[in-house]
């Protein structure tokens, strides 16, 4: 599995990054997707997380502020799991993806914090709306266990 660890300078401007995110979201009356959890934080963690996986592919990240359905970085989306990598659970860790997710789309996991990142797996948005990674309540959402992504070593290739 890739490791991406961010520098200094990168943490510092992803963190910039996710600073803006939060103001700007604060300024649209945006309404938290997950209760209980510091938005602020997300936003940060979600940023670097972006910028680590441009890190991988060695590809201009734009830094986008208020671009929710672009894609992250290149031609793809960025889900992000907050996680320590030296006691990680891999088997509670999932990318999301929710009802509104493009099926055309490629979604790609990053799982870390404080600008270290793993890098376990991506799935074409079709791919992962499956059954059996459905799970129903009041937002119901697809939970994509590592097992089912496709390595993230595979993807130079995959670009386009």
């Amino acid at each position: 599995m890739v490791i991406i660890e961010l520098n200094h300078t990168e943490q510092l401007i992803a963190t910039h990054v996710g600073a803006l995110r939060r103001w700007h979201s604060r300024e649209r009356g945006s309404q938290d997707q997950i209760i209980g959890s510091d938005p602020a934080a997300l936003d940060r963690e979600g940023a670097m997380a972006e910028m680590a996986f441009a890190k991988y592919l060695n590809i201009y990240w734009d830094f986008g502020v208020g671009t929710y359905k672009k894609p992250d970085v290149g031609s793809y989306q960025v889900r992000m799991a907050v996680a320590n990598l030296d006691n990680w659970d891999k088997s509670r860790t999932s990318l999301i993806l929710r009802a509104n997710d493009a099926e055309s789309q490629k979604y790609v996991l990053a799982v870390g914090r404080r600008g270290k990142y793993a890098l376990p797996g991506w799935i074409l948005g079709l791919a992962g709306k499956k059954p059996e990674h459905l799970r129903s309540g009041q937002h119901p959402a697809w939970f994509v266990p590592i097992g089912a992504l496709e390595p993230i070593e595979g993807l130079n290739d995959k670009t386009n």
